[in-house]
C-alpha cells in the first residue's frame, strides 16, 4: 500500500512539473512581442530609481492608486536587470507559473491530489492566467496569492493553530499591500469563516475566535501605515470604469476564459457537473463540514465569490463603479475549483480523459488560432509609435501629446532620442497657434500623438487648423495614432522652406477638393509652378498615400525639371518620405510626378494610384 501511495505521489509530481513547464512556455513565449501599454508604462515609471520613495508613495496615493509592495519589488528588481518589456514582465511570468503549483495545492487541500492536478491543468491554460502573466502589473500576483491564501485558510479552518494564524496573517498582509481589491477578498474570507463558525462545535468556535481575531488584529495593525492613502483613494469622485452590469459575475466568468464560444458549452457542463456532485455527494455526519469536500467546497466557492464582490458591487451601484475583470483575478481559483470538481465527477475514466484533452486542445486553439494571441497586437503600440516618430522626425518637431506624454517619453529615452513635448490639450493647442499662423512666430510643424484612448480633433477644430496647416502624416496604431502637420505657407522665409501643394499644379492634377495631387499613370503630371532655389543642399519631403493592386502599392517618382530626384513606395496611410539632394547652382525649378509601377488587376479591377498631399523643399545650409 505504501509503495502504491509513493508511486502515485511520484506520478503526480511528474505531471505537476510537466504542467508547470508547459505553463512557463505559454507565459514566456513572445513575452516581449507587444509594446508596453499605458499601465505598464506607469509600472516602469514607478519602478525607476530616479524617483524618490516619497515621490512613489505620493504618486500611488494621488495618481496611480495602488498599494506599494509590487512597485517596491519592481524598483529593486529592475534596478538590477534593466528596464524593458522582458524584464518588467518576467516576474509576472514566474508568478503565473508558480500559480499553477499553488492551484494544485488548493485543490488538494479542499478535495484531493487528483482534483488538485485538474485545477493545475485548468490554471495552466487559463486565458487570464496567461495574459496577465505577460503583463507588468500586479494582477497575476493576486491570482497566485489568492490560491495560497485560501489553502492556508482551509488548513486553519481544519486545525486552528498559532503558527497557521501567523502564516495566514502574513499572506493577508502581502495581498492587501499588493492590490486594493484584496481588501474585498479578505471580506469574502471573513464571510467564509463566519459561515463555518456557525457550522462547527463550541470548542472549535472558541479556537476560531482566538486565532482568526489574532489574524485580524495583525492585518489591521500591519496595514495602519497605508490607511491614509487608502482613505484618500476612497475620496475619488470620478473614475474610468464603466457602470457595473447586473450580470457581471457571469460576464467575468466567461471573460476569464477569453469569452470563447468554443469553451462556453464545456464550461457550462462542468459547472452543472459540479452542482450534481454537491447534490448527490456522500456526506458523513460524524465529520466536520470543513472535512467534507463537497459541502466545504460549495460553501467556500459561493462565499468566496459573493462575499468578495458584495461590497464593491454595492459601492459601484451607489457611489462609484469599481468592478473591472482584471481586478477580480483573485476569484478565478474559485471557479477553477468548481470546474475541476465537475470534471472529476465524470465516472468513466476514458470519457474524463477525452473531455479534458478536448478542453485543453480547444483552449489552445482559441488562444493561438482564433485570438492569435502570440501573433496579433492587442496592446497599445507606444513602442512602434515612438519608433515611427524617430524615423520621420529629422528636424525634431515638438510633440503635442495631450494624454500620456510624460509616459510616452520612456521609449524616447530608451532610444536615446531627445523629444520635445508640449503638454496641452490638442484643441487648446489649436486655439493657441492659430493667431500666430500668419506671423513670424508661426509654428513650422508639430506632431499630434495619442495612445490608449482615441480623442481626435473634432471636425470644427480640424477645419480651423487646416486653413493654415496641412496634414503630412496620419498613421493609425493599435490603441493610438500619430499625425504630423506642416505650416502650408508657399515660402517660409524663416526656415528657408518651400511648400508645393495641389494649388501649385494645374487644375487637371488636383483631387479631393484641391487638397491632393492625383497621380493616375506612369505619364508625368502637368508641371507645377516655378520656384527659384538657390544652390545648396536640400531636404525633400513628400507626403503621400496610395492604393494597391496585385498586393503591391503604388510607387512614385518626383522629377525636378524632368530629372528624377526622389522615388518612394506608398502605403494605404498618409506618410511623409524624406530624401536629400544637392543643387549645384541657382535654379528655376518646376516639378512633376509619375507612377513607376502603374497596373490594374483584371480580376479585382483594383488600380494602383497615388495621392500626394504636398512636396516640401527645405534648404539645409
Amino acid at each position: 500500500m505504501d509503495n502504491q501511495i509513493a508511486k502515485t505521489t511520484k506520478q503526480n509530481r511528474i505531471i505537476l512539473i510537466n504542467l508547470m513547464l508547459i505553463g512557463l512556455v505559454l507565459r514566456l513565449w513572445h513575452i516581449d512581442y507587444q509594446s508596453l501599454w499605458l499601465d505598464e508604462l506607469y509600472s516602469i515609471e514607478e519602478a525607476s530609481t530616479q524617483r524618490t520613495l516619497h515621490w512613489l508613495f505620493e504618486y500611488l496615493k494621488t495618481t496611480d492608486q495602488h498599494p506599494p509592495l509590487y512597485y517596491l519589488f519592481l524598483r529593486g528588481w529592475m534596478s538590477i536587470v534593466g528596464y524593458n518589456e522582458f524584464t518588467l514582465r518576467l516576474p509576472s511570468a514566474i508568478a503565473g507559473t508558480a500559480a499553477i503549483y499553488a492551484a494544485y495545492r488548493l485543490g488538494k487541500e479542499i478535495f484531493n491530489a487528483r482534483i488538485g492536478l485538474i485545477v493545475a491543468l485548468l490554471a495552466t491554460i487559463n486565458f487570464f492566467g496567461i495574459h496577465y502573466s505577460q503583463d507588468g502589473r500586479s494582477y497575476i500576483f493576486i491570482f497566485l496569492l489568492s490560491c495560497i491564501s485560501y489553502t492556508q485558510l482551509v488548513k486553519l479552518l481544519k486545525k486552528p493553530t498559532l503558527k497557521g494564524s501567523l502564516i495566514y496573517s502574513l499572506i493577508s498582509l502581502i495581498m492587501v499591500y499588493t492590490h486594493y481589491f484584496s481588501i474585498f477578498f479578505l471580506f469574502g474570507q471573513v464571510a467564509v469563516v463566519t459561515v463555518f463558525f456557525f457550522l462547527t462545535d463550541k470548542h472549535t468556535r472558541i479556537n476560531y475566535l482566538k486565532y482568526f481575531l489574532l489574524s485580524g488584529v495583525i492585518v489591521v495593525l500591519g496595514y495602519l501605515p497605508w490607511i491614509p492613502s487608502l482613505l484618500y483613494t476612497g475620496t475619488i469622485s470620478s473614475f474610468w470604469i464603466e457602470p457595473t452590469k447586473d450580470t457581471f459575475i457571469k460576464d467575468y466568468f466567461l471573460e476569464y476564459f477569453g469569452n470563447s464560444g468554443l469553451l462556453a458549452p464545456l464550461l457550462t457542463l462542468f459547472i452543472l457537473l459540479f452542482a450534481a456532485r454537491v447534490l448527490f455527494g456522500n456526506y458523513i455526519k460524524e465529520k466536520k463540514i470543513i472535512e467534507q469536500p463537497e459541502t466545504a467546497a460549495l460553501i467556500i466557492i459561493i462565499t468566496w465569490i459573493l462575499g468578495t464582490c458584495f461590497v464593491p458591487y454595492v459601492r459601484s451601484l451607489f457611489v462609484l463603479p469599481m468592478l473591472q475583470p482584471r481586478y477580480t483575478t483573485p476569484l478565478i481559483p474559485a471557479y477553477l475549483l468548481a470546474l475541476a470538481a465537475g470534471i472529476d465527477y465524470i465516472k468513466n475514466h476514458a470519457a474524463k480523459v477525452v473531455i479534458m484533452v478536448v478542453f485543453v486542445l480547444l483552449s489552445l486553439f482559441d488562444l493561438i488560432a482564433v485570438k492569435k494571441y502570440y501573433t496579433e497586437i492587442n496592446k497599445a503600440q507606444y513602442r512602434e509609435m515612438t519608433q515611427y516618430i524617430i524615423e520621420h522626425n529629422p528636424e525634431h518637431y515638438p510633440i503635442v501629446e495631450q494624454t500620456w506624454g510624460w509616459l510616452h517619453n520612456y521609449y524616447f529615452n530608451r532610444y536615446n532620442y531627445k523629444a520635445t513635448f508640449i503638454d496641452q490639450k490638442k484643441w487648446k493647442f489649436v486655439d493657441s497657434i492659430m493667431p500666430l499662423a500668419k506671423t513670424p512666430q508661426a509654428a513650422e510643424a508639430f506632431w499630434f500623438v495619442d495612445g490608449h484612448v482615441y480623442e481626435p480633433l473634432d471636425e470644427g477644430k480640424r477645419n480651423q487648423l487646416e486653413t493654415e496647416y496641412v496634414q503630412a502624416i496620419k498613421q493609425n496604431y493599435f490603441g493610438g495614432w500619430v499625425e504630423l502637420y506642416y505650416h502650408n505657407t508657399p515660402y517660409d522665409s524663416l526656415h528657408n522652406a518651400w511648400m508645393i501643394t495641389a494649388n501649385s499644379f494645374p487644375e487637371d492634377t488636383r483631387f479631393d477638393q484641391g487638397r491632393q495631387i492625383a497621380i493616375w499613370s506612369n505619364n508625368p503630371t502637368s508641371p507645377s509652378g516655378i520656384i527659384n532655389l538657390p544652390k545648396g543642399r536640400y531636404r525633400i519631403s513628400i507626403s503621400a498615400m496610395g492604393s494597391d493592386a496585385k498586393n503591391e502599392f503604388a510607387a512614385i517618382k518626383l522629377m525636378m525639371n524632368d530629372k528624377t530626384i526622389a522615388e518612394v513606395k506608398t502605403t494605404a496611410e498618409l506618410t511623409t518620405y524624406f530624401s536629400e539632394i544637392d543643387i549645384a547652382e541657382n535654379t528655376d525649378a518646376s516639378f512633376r510626378l509619375a507612377l513607376t509601377n502603374n497596373e490594374e488587376d483584371p480580376q479585382t479591377h483594383k488600380d494602383r494610384n497615388a495621392f500626394v498631399r504636398f512636396i516640401r523643399i527645405k534648404k539645409l545650409d
